[in-house]
């Protein structure tokens, strides 16, 4: 009768040990990161980590399905914000909305959050920050889609807070404001658009005019014009007021110049001067760095 052997992996007892060949022990470090893996073990063992290992790769396996669709969702949002866009301009407004919710439907999957749980934070990657823009942009094309009927009162509610929180972090902001200036003149809710200004503009005031010379609310010299208002203009009560008074004027110049290509260069230059001045006597540029 064989004299029983001692298991190094559970200590028990057993009247025979198993050999594990160097592919499985490798597997068991890599997969289970188990440390000092013996060379043999008891036919308990043994039979445990096969199960152990066989689960483990039933788990990757599945968490790979999963990312490979995240992934595919991922890259079906251009397709639907495409389909939505299209849709809306022909006025296919219906279309319009469910290609646009499931976009946003798709963005709650990949960001695990519940409906209408998206916010700008899950957008503060780099790479991925090129998406406020076309959040901000569907919420303005769906605000004026719900804007049409009373049964979507709460919907436009919800995407007007969603616009006033996405807005100010993009450079479309200038933009849309303006076009937002002109709905309301038309808009069968006012109020809503109103506060999506309000809102907004408490996380961000752009130089609109200055936005619209230079195509770009990020441009360098935007940025110092905006300082300038902040650091100097808004410190003093005359500054307070001459600030107030371009956001009166400012929208309508703004338009203007969209629509003049001529008068926006002119202006441009213009602007240059003076954010090269602003800068040289107050060296705004070093606190945008």
């Amino acid at each position: 009768m064989s004299e029983a052997k001692t298991c190094p992996s559970c200590g028990k007892p057993s009247p025979e040990l198993l050999r594990l060949d160097a592919d499985l022990k490798g597997r068991l470090g890599s997969d289970l990161n188990i440390k000092n893996v013996p060379d043999a073990v008891c036919p308990n063992c043994y039979n445990n980590f096969g199960s152990r290992l066989a689960k483990d790769a039933a788990k990757k396996s599945k968490r790979i399905a999963k990312e490979q669709h995240r992934l595919n969702l991922w890259r079906s949002r251009v397709h639907l914000v495409r389909d939505a866009r299209e849709r809306f301009a022909i006025k296919d407004f219906p279309g319009s909305v469910v290609a646009y919710e499931k976009y946003f439907r798709v963005l709650e999957i990949i960001y695990e959050v519940k409906p209408n749980g998206i916010t700008a934070a899950h957008f503060n990657n780099s790479a991925r920050s090129k998406e406020l823009v076309v959040i901000a942009s569907a919420y303005w094309d769906l605000m004026r889609i719900y804007d049409q009927s009373p049964r979507f009162a709460k919907r436009l509610e919800q995407c007007a807070e969603k616009l006033a929180e996405f807005l100010p972090l993009t450079p479309v902001y200038a933009e849309i404001v303006r076009k937002i200036e002109d709905y309301k003149k038309v808009a069968k809710n006012k109020e809503h658009f109103d506060r999506v200004l309000r809102m907004a503009s408490r996380g961000k005031r752009r130089c609109f005019i200055a936005s619209a010379a230079y195509e770009n609310a990020d441009a360098l010299d935007v940025q110092i014009l905006a300082a300038f208002r902040d650091e100097v203009l808004l410190q003093t009560p005359i500054g307070r007021t001459m600030t107030s008074a371009y956001y009166l004027i400012s929208p309508a110049i703004a338009h203007y110049l969209d629509r003049s290509p001529k008068i926006r260069g002119m202006t441009r230059k213009t602007l240059e001067e003076i954010a090269v001045h602003v800068d040289r006597k107050y060296n705004l540029k070093s606190k945008l760095q």
